[in-house]
């Protein structure tokens, strides 16, 4: 595998924006050539480090970005422009030497090649430095930092999609590595975030249940992933994998490459084996010291191995005046201290027996089966092979899905007008214009519906079967039977879309063609270019980004970041730990007690945080009592001893205990 491009984003803000523009043009340029970059041309690629560190362009009350903000307007197109913006809150990119001290200890612990995964991948530095052996899957959500990790790493697997709608059959990995998206944002992924954790615990909490028995992960993720009061995310780490060790990076170690000061942990995990009980229970919880007078949480791990923390933990006056976690050391050399840590815990590790084992022959063999599915294609969706046969998507993989060799070739051409259909809506929502584009693909659609029709029927066609049943008034009872390439097709997520092509009469059974097969049905969404209210801007930050944007809430409104803060007043809420806004609805619900908390240890020192407790003492529920409680047997707050205790005095049946299992709680 080739190594990485020796070339890195430059440090001033200006410079990294031509870099950034110079890497656009060239990427252009070679799509529309259709060729590989050159050696010269990959170190123009790799000088592309996002727009984390280039915020400013994307803030109309920054009037010296005027003409770069224009330059990029011209540049991108309207989606391109919102995912880039969108990247301005977590595109952080990490330092060449770092990455490799850290591929460094995954091959003292017994990597030397296999599946790896990287998920938020970035421009693919961990890729380009991967071992020669590795077979690397990257995930970034923003196209044009895919497109460009894929022209300089073409051997790479580069999936342009969120990582929460990544499918992947556990086990698939051996390694997973790389630098999380850090923030309070949360996606929606009923599968791997059920509880609605912080982006950077959900991609860590994904990224191991994939995993393997036996494989390792090393990510560089946001210090609350281990100091957050909340052990709730830690727990649902360490139920499947143990942490071999944690390193907390100084203040400042990203300030080159990534123009960010915000402290992180390198975390090493290795995956246990499905029934295997965790090893350490410790780094679950915080403990809160004292300094100068002002709380702090920190992981118990780092209090009771200080050694592991690159210079002295402390507090001081951040971003806004908030106070926040500082670790003071030697940020100029980090990735030295780094590597000495790091040979401590890979020392350890080994001695412990905490490596990299070979997969299972099970594994091996239901990974040498895996087909992966196209990005983006939905579980459930029917795919046809070329061969004749057919799978289904389940969790990222094709499967085989089996189809009777008579139902065969309809299934096909359901299949087709599916897809058919499934292109043209998507050409009707990119476009107000009717183009010959969109007139040609709906021309094509009518015919192959009018040539199924001709073949097989109307798709919405069935048989009246006798059940051998009679109603009330003595007539016979009948059931519907539909031919089995429609019944096939209905497993399909996108089944019902090939049911509407045309308009049916169920009881004379008579079709006629639906109104996408003549004329445009989706109209595109507007884009929304300012707004007369805060709400409304809320609303529409909401609706983009999924959390509080000021940045483009301030465009909206057009007004300065700080007038635009004032405006949200009771809209949203300044989380008191992370100091990200929050919409009111959030702030307001959940643990109110807890945030209670929070705000009131705040407000100590910032009075401004007054207002935040003000809000929640107004929604606080009332304490329940003990007479508002009924407890039921089998509740996980009843320890066994006091199911034990109830149920010997209820059934009077103190000799039975040593001899049989509580039947109720099953403990």
């Amino acid at each position: 595998m080739p190594g990485t491009v020796e070339a890195r984003p430059p440090s001033g803000a200006k410079s990294r924006y031509h870099a950034n523009i110079a890497a656009i043009r060239l990427l252009r340029q070679l799509e529309a050539e259709q060729r590989p970059a050159t050696e010269a041309e990959q170190s123009v690629l790799a000088r592309w480090s996002s727009w984390g560190a280039v915020a400013d362009v994307f803030d109309t009350s920054k009037p010296e970005w005027e003409n770069e903000r224009a330059e990029l307007r011209e540049l991108l197109s309207e989606d391109e422009w919102r995912a880039a913006a969108r990247t301005t809150m977590n595109a952080h990119y990490t330092d060449p030497d770092v990455v490799r001290e850290i591929w460094r200890a995954l091959g003292d612990l017994g990597f030397s090649g296999g599946r790896v995964l990287e998920p938020g991948s970035g421009s693919g530095t961990f890729i380009g430095l991967a071992p020669e052996g590795a077979h690397a899957t990257g995930v970034e959500l923003d196209p044009m930092t895919a497109a460009i990790s894929r022209a300089l790493y073409p051997h790479a697997d580069i999936r342009t999609e969120s990582f929460a709608d990544s499918r992947f059959p556990e086990g698939t990995f051996d390694v997973a590595v790389g630098n999380v998206p850090y923030g309070k944002i949360q996606l929606h992924d009923r599968v791997y975030n059920a509880s609605e954790y912080a982006i950077h615990n959900h991609f860590i909490i994904k990224s191991l249940r994939l995993l393997r028995p036996g494989g390792l992960m090393a990510v560089l993720t946001s210090f609350y992933t281990l100091d957050a009061r909340n052990p709730g995310p830690r727990r649902e780490m360490n139920a499947v994998a143990d942490l071999i060790g944690a390193v907390r990076m100084p203040s400042g170690a990203h300030r080159r490459i990534a123009g960010t000061e915000i402290v992180t942990d390198l975390l090493l995990f290795r995956r246990r084996a499905d029934g295997e009980p965790p090893r350490d229970l410790t780094w679950e919880t915080v403990t809160q010291l004292d300094f100068d007078g002002k709380p702090l949480n920190l992981n118990r791990y780092f209090d009771e191995r200080p050694e592991m923390a690159l210079g002295d933990i402390g507090m001081q006056h951040g971003l806004y005046s908030a106070l926040t976690l500082v670790v003071k050391g030697d940020h100029e050399h980090a990735a030295e201290h780094l590597r000495n840590a790091l040979d401590q815990l890979t020392f350890q590790a080994r001695r412990e027996g905490l490596t990299l084992t070979e997969a299972a022959p099970e594994v091996e063999a239901r990974r040498a089966a895996f087909v992966p599915s196209e990005p983006g294609r939905w579980d459930g969706s029917i795919v046809p092979h070329d061969n004749g046969s057919f799978g289904v998507v389940a969790a990222g993989a094709i499967v085989p899905f089996a189809v009777p060799k008579s139902a065969a070739r309809e299934l096909r051409a359901l299949l087709s007008l599916r897809d058919q259909a499934s292109t043209l809506l998507t050409m009707e929502a990119h476009s107000l214009d009717d183009t010959p584009e969109l007139d040609q693909a709906r021309e094509q659609l009518r015919r192959s519906y009018q040539k199924y029709v001709g073949v097989y029927g109307s798709l919405n066609r069935y048989k009246l079967r006798s059940t051998g049943r009679f109603d009330e008034d003595g007539n016979p009872k009948y059931a519907r039977t539909v031919p089995t390439p429609i019944r096939l097709l209905r497993s399909d997520p996108f089944g019902p879309l090939v049911l509407a092509l045309e308009n049916f009469e169920e009881t004379t059974q008579e079709a006629t063609p639906a109104t996408l097969l003549s004329e445009r049905v989706v109209v595109p969404r507007p884009e929304i270019q300012g707004v007369e209210t805060p709400a409304d801007a809320v609303a529409v930050s909401l609706d983009r980004t999924g959390g509080i944007d000021l940045i483009l809430i301030a465009d909206l409104l057009g007004m300065s970041e700080h007038e635009a803060r004032g405006a949200l007043d009771g809209l949203v809420f300044t989380d008191p730990v992370t100091d990200e806004l929050i919409h009111a609805p959030a702030y307001l619900s959940g643990d109110i007690y807890e945030k209670l908390d929070a705000a009131r240890q705040r407000a100590e020192r910032d009075p401004e945080f007054a207002v935040n407790i003000t809000a929640l003492e107004q929604v606080k529920p009332e304490p329940l009592g003990a007479e508002d409680i009924t407890p039921r047997i089998g509740a996980v707050w009843i320890s066994a001893q006091i199911h034990q205790q109830f149920l010997t005095e209820l059934l009077q049946a103190r000799d039975s205990w040593s001899r049989t299992r509580c039947q109720v709680c099953g403990r």
